[in-house]
Order: structure tokens, then sequence, then C-alpha cells
């Protein structure tokens, strides 16, 4: 499935003063024949939102910035709160990434001196 069949049928759209960035990554081009796990994608699309600007957010914001249908997202960000990749602050009801989400940061730049397994060395 291509990732622009990720969104609702209706065109995406993104928060006024967003800007495009790194961010979009998760919903980049994938040739029809590349199987994707959808709701896999659409929950990185989620994380992929948080940013330098958009710290917190709330769900009609992330619907708009992803085009993820917003009762979808209100699902996945309750199993990323439940999994600790998210947190919410209860007064404002907005989102911004938590502990789990800087863990995987965190492993992604560990000991990039490292080799990948498998990778040929020289």
């Amino acid at each position: 499935m291509a990732p622009d069949r990720l969104h609702s049928p209706t065109p995406r759209t993104r928060l006024p003063n967003a800007q495009p960035s790194a961010n979009d990554a998760p919903l980049g081009k994938h040739p029809e024949s590349d199987p994707i796990a959808v709701p896999l994608a659409r929950g990185l699309a989620i994380l992929c939102a948080f940013g330098r600007d958009s710290a917190w957010l709330g769900n009609l914001d992330i619907a708009l910035q992803t085009g993820i249908p917003a009762p979808t997202v209100s699902r996945l960000l309750h199993s990323l709160l439940v999994l600790g990749y998210v947190q919410q602050d209860e007064a404002t009801r907005q989102y911004a990434l938590a502990p789990a989400a800087l863990a995987l940061g965190y492993a992604a730049i560990a000991d990039p001196a490292k080799p990948a397994p498998g990778a040929a060395r020289e």
C-alpha cells in the first residue's frame, strides 16, 4: 500500500506554521510493491509530528499535520501513551514525546563508529 493511501481521502493539511522537515520521513515514497504495516507507519508519523516548534500537540493538531483521521490519532495516541512513548498534560490534554521515544533516538545515535551487523569491513 502506498504511503499516500495511509491518510483519509481528504488532502493532507499541515498546521499553518508547520514547515516541511525531516519529520516527514515515515511517510516518504515507497514503491507499490513494498508492503508496509499501515498502523505502524501511522504511529511513527504521529511521533514525527513532534518537533522543536511543536513539542506539545493536541489530537486535532496531530490529525491536521499528519492527515490521519482524528479518531485513529486518538486510538494510536492512547497506545503510545500506555507504552511510554508520549506523555499527556491532564490540564491541556496535549501530548509530548516521553522518555521511551528519547531512548529510540539515543539508541540510533549510540556509537556511530561501530559497524552495523553484517556490514562489510575494510
